[in-house]
């Protein structure tokens, strides 16, 4: 084929427009399905931070109106009324949850373990993954009680991979809901073992 073939085919593809919308598309196609995945995920990140907020405030009002504690429910027991507020989006088995008394004044309560001042400090322990490792004491009535919910979210567009963490083999990330409350005053004062 001699060079005047080349440039009579070059010049008549150049001229061919046919095509050129399915180029533009791959172009465009994998940056607007980036996008498309991250803004569901995002959407889907503030129902769930929404949801585990709401039944936050749910299991807390149970606990400081003495219902857990009336029916004596263990830490098996509480994961179930817990699970029973969740929505169907949100597993139960991603689910850890952490439930502790607080002194009445909150003088000198922390969340770390060492003083600064050399005065005693309450520490309220921060839960962790195992659900195994965390504190479930609901209280007497009138105690001051920290409930705080985790939720290991599975990471599903890679979005969040730098704030996630593994989890039974996994990449999630981790949101919580907390509530701080006191108790009422409730006739029966049944106080949960290990408090």
């Amino acid at each position: 084929m001699s060079m005047r073939c080349w440039f009579a085919t070059g010049r008549r593809l150049a001229g061919d427009r046919r095509g050129t919308s399915a180029v533009e598309f791959s172009l465009v196609a994998l940056p607007l399905f980036m996008l498309i995945f991250a803004i569901a995920e995002m959407g889907l990140d503030s129902y769930c931070r929404s949801s585990l907020d709401v039944v936050s405030q749910r299991v807390a009002r149970q606990i400081a109106i003495g219902a857990v504690q009336t029916d004596n429910l263990d830490a098996d027991g509480f994961r179930a009324l817990v699970c029973g507020y969740l929505p169907s989006v949100l597993s139960c088995s991603n689910l850890v949850f952490s439930v502790q008394t607080v002194p009445s004044s909150f003088y000198g309560l922390t969340t770390s373990y060492k003083a600064s001042n050399g005065r005693v400090q309450y520490v309220v322990t921060r839960p962790s993954l195992d659900q195994s490792l965390n504190k479930f004491c609901p209280g007497d009535k009138n105690q001051f009680v920290v409930l705080e919910l985790l939720y290991a979210m599975p990471v599903v567009t890679g979005l969040w991979l730098t704030s996630s963490v593994s989890y039974r083999g996994g990449s999630v990330r981790v949101i919580g809901a907390s509530q701080v409350f006191r108790n009422e005053s409730f006739l029966a004062a049944n106080t949960a073992a290990g408090c």
